[in-house]
């Protein structure tokens, strides 16, 4: 006669064997994260004092923070739709790129308003 203990733990493991994960692909998902909040900690501080630069208002410097949530609402959906069409790596790989293009584009903004466009498509990515 069985408990429902072993028979709850022969499945826990099948259940466990069967969704591992490499160890490489757990460490590749948590350095894109690292690397995605350091740039974001990186430009978000200093964002307002470089908008106050190019004559941003005080209003004007909010809209820029809340083009955040705005575009991970829309687009978080979406990439994670894309990530299970094409694949985690892929999809990481090419956000990474496109936030690193973003916050290059952030740094050699001549005017606010191609300092805005950066700056969200740097939370698209």
């Amino acid at each position: 006669m069985t408990s429902g203990t072993e028979s709850s733990g022969t499945e826990s493991a099948l259940l466990r064997s069967q969704l591992e994960v490499p160890e490489r692909a757990v460490y590749m998902v948590f350095l894109t994260i690292f690397i995605d909040i350091l740039a974001t900690t990186i430009s978000t501080p200093v964002m307002p004092f470089y908008a106050k630069m190019f004559g941003a208002s005080v209003q004007q410097i909010g809209y820029l923070f809340a083009a955040w949530s705005f575009c991970s609402t829309v687009f978080a959906p979406i990439l994670g739709r894309m990530s299970d069409t094409y694949g985690r790596r892929t999809i990481l790989i090419t956000a990474l790129i496109g936030a690193g293009f973003a916050n290059l584009f952030q740094g050699l903004s001549f005017y606010f308003i191609e300092l805005v466009g950066a700056h969200k498509a740097f939370f698209i990515f």
